[in-house]
């Protein structure tokens, strides 16, 4: 086997752990690696991520470290410092990489990385939702609402050996503010930002967001 990876998707709740073996045979192919020892572990119980992924790693491979490891967090990545948006974490990519004695570290925002995800699911992964049919070779928009709200795209391009591909958007679209389109909204808007400076899309559509919702509605 060409060794071991590990993966992690970070969220503002939990930490999403697993490992990743790929064949000699294979040893770049996404698709032929076998992925074990999935495991969520609820963030708030660890004060970093380098303790999070030290406390899985204990649990799933203590007798073999993996080498590189691929991490897609709730947050901007714009550069070797990393503030998560709904977590008191706070990083270097670079000293995370050396913490863990990983020769390879990747890390890229979550929606991102769910994008990316996307073009391999088949007709089984999917459920149709409203009307209409899609339409090949579009955008693709790509909304998650969690303890915020994962926002990215997808956009067709021609890969350079001519075969067709995509290009994920790394957003924070979640955070653009909540825009009314009646009165009705309007007036729970107007309760909300009693509360809050600015009220974006993420203050109503995710979990926390609900509940603000809920008691904005009763209040309007």
């Amino acid at each position: 086997m060409q060794g071991l990876s590990l993966l992690a998707d970070i969220g503002g709740t939990n930490a999403r752990f697993a490992l990743a073996e790929s064949p000699d045979t294979a040893p770049h192919d996404a698709h032929a690696a076998t992925i074990s020892g999935v495991r969520i572990l609820p963030c708030a119980d660890y004060p970093s991520l380098e303790a999070a992924a030290e406390a899985y790693l204990a649990l799933e491979a203590p007798g073999a470290r993996p080498k590189q490891a691929a991490i897609a967090l709730a947050g901007p990545v714009t550069g070797d410092r990393i503030r998560m948006t709904n977590l008191p974490w706070e990083f270097s990519i670079e000293g995370v990489r050396r913490s863990l004695s990983l020769d390879r570290l990747e890390v890229v925002n979550d929606f991102t990385a769910v994008a990316l995800s996307i073009p391999v699911l088949n007709t089984d992964d999917r459920v149709q939702v409203g009307d209409g049919a899609p339409v090949a070779g579009a955008p693709i928009a790509v909304l998650g609402p969690g303890s915020g709200l994962g926002v990215s795209s997808l956009i067709p391009r021609k890969r350079s050996d001519g075969q067709p591909g995509w290009t994920a958007l790394a957003t924070e679209g979640g955070h653009v503010t909540m825009a009314p389109v009646n009165d009705r909204e309007s007036a729970i808007l107007a309760v909300l930002r009693k509360q809050f400076d600015h009220v974006s899309a993420e203050r109503v559509l995710s979990g926390p967001g609900l509940v603000k919702l809920y008691e904005a509605v009763c209040l309007a």
